[in-house]
């Protein structure tokens, strides 16, 4: 059996597309504050999806892409997104 070691788990999906929106957020100098005014919800509830600690839903990441006018394909890793000829 092979083990993990502490602290090198694979990040989740959900944890990947939440670092892919935190950049597109810092490359528009947009604030966590001003995502969760723009989506209607509270700071707590944008800095626990932010930080991976709650899982981002579909529906909730349309809404967050919407507000930040990017697609949702580009909130997703790189790495996780089908070439068009697959």
């Amino acid at each position: 059996m092979t083990t993990t070691p502490v602290g090198t788990a694979k990040p989740t999906l959900s944890e990947q597309v939440a670092r892919e929106i935190r950049a597109e957020m810092g490359r528009q100098r947009m604030s966590a504050a001003k995502l969760a005014r723009e989506l209607g919800v509270s700071e707590a509830w944008t800095s626990r999806r932010l930080s991976g600690d709650q899982t981002i839903d579909l529906h909730d990441l349309e809404r967050i892409a919407d507000v930040l006018g990017v697609t949702v394909i580009e909130l997703f890793p790189a790495d996780k997104v089908r070439p068009n000829n697959r």
